[in-house]
């Protein structure tokens, strides 16, 4: 018998994915051409929705893959939110 994935992961996944899709786009701004000469900002979307739903096709089988899946993605979030604030 398959788990049921909870709810509020699903939400918390979701959460996590869109706030990193909203801060891709000021970090990269905020780094200018000083990081690479390639723009590689158009990978934080895809790596967000990649992991979110991994992390959730996941959770019923392989809880602490999910949530170690999860926790990397909020410190993604959490370095993109500083390197947006202080980058400049």
């Amino acid at each position: 018998m398959k788990q049921r994935i909870p709810w509020w992961f699903i939400l918390i996944n979701v959460a996590a994915a869109l706030l990193l899709m909203l801060l891709s786009g000021p970090a990269t701004q905020a780094l200018g051409d000083a990081a690479t000469p390639v723009d590689f900002g158009w990978l934080f979307p895809v790596y967000a929705l990649a992991s979110a739903a991994l992390a959730v096709a996941s959770y019923p089988q392989r809880r602490t893959v999910a949530w170690i899946l999860t926790a990397v993605m909020l410190v993604a979030a959490a370095m993109l939110l500083i390197l947006s604030n202080y980058g400049h």
